[in-house]
């Protein structure tokens, strides 16, 4: 999907409600913002609601283009909609664009 090795950052730190957590993977644009997020579970971890609402704190701080959640064997991307607040379930993954 062409997503730079340069852009990607793993165990990206960020704080929520006054505790620390991290975002498993961050895509970043080329000015250095958040393009997509990227949770990821082991594979027997079923993804779910909690998953998402898990994907979609992190992504409140982030508020990337795309959110991903993938457990190995499944992978979903999601595209939020900040100006009417639905995510649609994307059936493909985007490609990066410079």
């Amino acid at each position: 999907m062409n997503y730079p090795m340069g852009r990607i950052g793993i165990e990206i730190s960020l704080e929520i409600n006054r505790q620390k957590r991290r975002c498993d993977i961050v895509v970043f644009d080329a000015k250095s913002a958040p393009w997509m997020i990227v949770e990821c579970k082991a594979e027997e971890v079923f993804l779910n609601e909690k998953t998402f609402e898990q994907a979609a704190q992190y992504n409140y701080i982030f508020r990337a283009a795309y959110i991903t959640l993938t457990n190995g064997n499944n992978t979903f991307c999601l595209k939020p909609d900040y100006t009417t607040g639905k995510v649609a379930v994307l059936d493909f993954m985007p490609a990066y664009l410079e």
